[in-house]
This record gives C-alpha cells, sequence and structure tokens, in this order.
C-alpha cells in the first residue's frame, strides 16, 4: 500500500495507485561508511601539500646562526622559502655580512656590532652564499628549497 495514497492533495498532484516512492541520493549506497571516512581523512591529509589548508607544522621557521671567532658556526644551513636566518654576532669584534643570491645580486645587511643580530629571509629557491665583508674566511651556504 502506498503511504500518501491517504493524504489528500490537490487534483494537481494526485497520486495514483501504481506510485513508487523514488530513489533518494544516498552516498551511503554508494560507498560503504568505512570507505567514505577513509577517503575523507586521506583528503584532509593532503590539503596542506596542495597549499588549501594551513597547518602549524607549514608555519614559516626561524632559524638561528652565531657568529663566534671570526667564523659562522655552521657551514650549511636548509631551509624553506618563508623561513628567516637570524645571524647573531657573538665575537668582540664588527661584522658585516652581504648575502648573494641565486640570481648573483649581492644584498649588504649592514654593519653589525658584537650582540648584535640581523634577520634574512630567502626570497625564492636556490643556493645563497653568505660572508662577511670584514673578514673574507667568513663563509657560508644556505640552501633554500
Amino acid at each position: 500500500m502506498c503511504l500518501l495514497s491517504s493524504v489528500s492533495l490537490p487534483s494537481v498532484f494526485s497520486v495514483s495507485s501504481g506510485f513508487s516512492r523514488p530513489s533518494v541520493f544516498s552516498p551511503s549506497r554508494l560507498l560503504p561508511r568505512r570507505t567514505g571516512l577513509v577517503l575523507l581523512a586521506v583528503s584532509i591529509a593532503l590539503l596542506p601539500g596542495l597549499g588549501l589548508l594551513s597547518s602549524a607544522s607549514a608555519a614559516a621557521a626561524e632559524l638561528t646562526v652565531n657568529q663566534v671567532k671570526e667564523k659562522f658556526d655552521q657551514d650549511g644551513l636548509a631551509l624553506k622559502v618563508g623561513d628567516t636566518v637570524n645571524f647573531t654576532n657573538n665575537d668582540p669584534v664588527k661584522h658585516n655580512l652581504t648575502v648573494v643570491t641565486p640570481d648573483e645580486e649581492s644584498r649588504d645587511l649592514g654593519m653589525e656590532a658584537p650582540g648584535a643580530s640581523v634577520k634574512y629571509q630567502p626570497a625564492k629557491a636556490g643556493v645563497y652564499d653568505v660572508r662577511c665583508s670584514i673578514h673574507p674566511k667568513m663563509k657560508m651556504k644556505i640552501k633554500v628549497e
């Protein structure tokens, strides 16, 4: 027996006795619930990699390079675009850092007094050379991905 046959409708909406209920779209009929949840989880996991969803792990980092005994405490550093390098002068003498970009452009970061720090944020991927214009043996490389 049709459930709608007992409902009184205007003649425009009359229901015949052979009326069958149309199928309603239901995702559960297409995929089992577990499969749908797995697909949802995978989709959410992929969103940060596509740049569609921000994530705390995707936040920019700030790394410190110390200058001690007229040299950097690291020979090289690996960064991601958006990360910042904080150069800290722990020497009793001044330093004047210069960064050479992958495009061979030089950027003078200025004179750095003892105890002072200067920050630099690479703008694009590539290898950057960092050196002190006062102390020629003071060199390092930054690889940015």
